[in-house]
């Protein structure tokens, strides 16, 4: 992977950026928000190995896990995908002590969480003010009142650019 740390702080900051602007759309757009934000890194820094195949592994992983609303936010799913496809084991190395994954996992969880939680439900309370059942007609409306998909992908960009900037940074 490129060493990025060599790279100027504007040209950092616009990797950065390209990152977060590029999830905001995916989410906003197509939804997903494991996939976008997955989609908005590969943009940013291509080299990442993000495939088609992890691409669309990661779809089912929306809204809390198959839009659940109950799990994990898809935003902080695709994040910890991202930084264990960079810092993450291999089959090859099953015995070897990865924690340091973990731990930068952890990191970006404790920033996310501080602004929106952790689980979908969360976030949508933190961004909407209540948590909407977007499979549901009632939610799907409810969400929508709310400008759901805006709010969703604030939170999206947020997730992907606390992985961005760990990658311009050298901590992944």
């Amino acid at each position: 992977m490129m060493d990025y740390t060599k790279l100027s702080a504007s040209e950092k900051e616009a990797l950065i950026q390209k990152a977060a602007e590029s999830a905001f759309h995916y989410e906003n757009t197509y939804g997903s928000c494991a996939q976008s934000c997955l989609g908005g890194l590969r943009d940013a820094f291509p080299e990442l190995g993000i495939s088609e195949e992890i691409f669309k592994s990661s779809y089912g992983l929306a809204g809390g896990c198959g839009c659940s609303i109950k799990g994990t936010c898809g935003a902080l799913s695709g994040a910890a995908m991202a930084i264990s496809l960079i810092a993450g084991r291999d089959k090859s190395h099953m015995d070897d002590d990865f924690t340091s994954c973990y731990d930068k996992i952890k990191k970006v969880i404790a920033k996310f969480s501080e602004k929106f939680g952790v689980t979908c439900c969360e976030v949508q309370t933190a961004t909407m003010g209540a948590c909407f059942d977007f499979m549901t007609e009632e939610g799907e409306a409810g969400y929508n009142a709310k400008n759901g998909d805006e709010n969703c992908s604030k939170a999206v960009s947020y997730a992907t650019q606390l992985v961005a900037e760990m990658i311009v940074s050298g901590e992944l």
